[in-house]
């Protein structure tokens, strides 16, 4: 017998009510599977500034929701410090990696086996456009 109280049948007809449980088992599932795959796909964030616009830097924050893969792009238009940050509750942040261009740079950082739920990355350099995305995936 089945958790729903269902059994096997051979050539039994199927009364409605056990149709209608199969049916509603049928549904758990398929909400189950679709929360699973949700769970599964990955996330993203991207933020971009002019050099004309950026009197104070960019900040960019991820929440992973525990992908531990990241992968971080991040585009200069200038010489800057990009510092990568991780957090438990998205308040107190730690030093994950800290990266200087010496001019105008474009590159992707990956990370693994990051079990912080949120990622921040900020470039506190002004005058200098500045492009950055992060993705994160299981």
């Amino acid at each position: 017998m089945s958790w729903r109280g269902l059994r096997h049948k051979g050539r039994e007809i199927l009364l409605p009510e056990e149709w209608n449980t199969v049916v509603d088992a049928l549904d758990e599932l398929h909400n189950s599977l679709v929360e699973i795959m949700d769970d599964l796909k990955p996330v993203n964030a991207k933020a971009s500034i002019s050099e004309s616009d950026n009197i104070e830097g960019l900040e960019l924050v991820l929440d992973t929701g525990g992908r531990p893969n990241i992968n971080i792009y991040y585009s200069l238009g200038g010489a800057g410090e990009i510092y990568i940050e991780i957090s438990i509750d998205g308040s107190t942040w730690r030093l994950l990696d800290y990266i200087t261009l010496a001019s105008a740079d474009s590159a992707v950082e990956i990370y693994t086996g990051i079990a912080y739920r949120y990622i921040r990355v900020r470039v506190p350099t002004t005058g200098i456009s500045i492009e950055i995305e992060i993705a994160a995936s299981r």
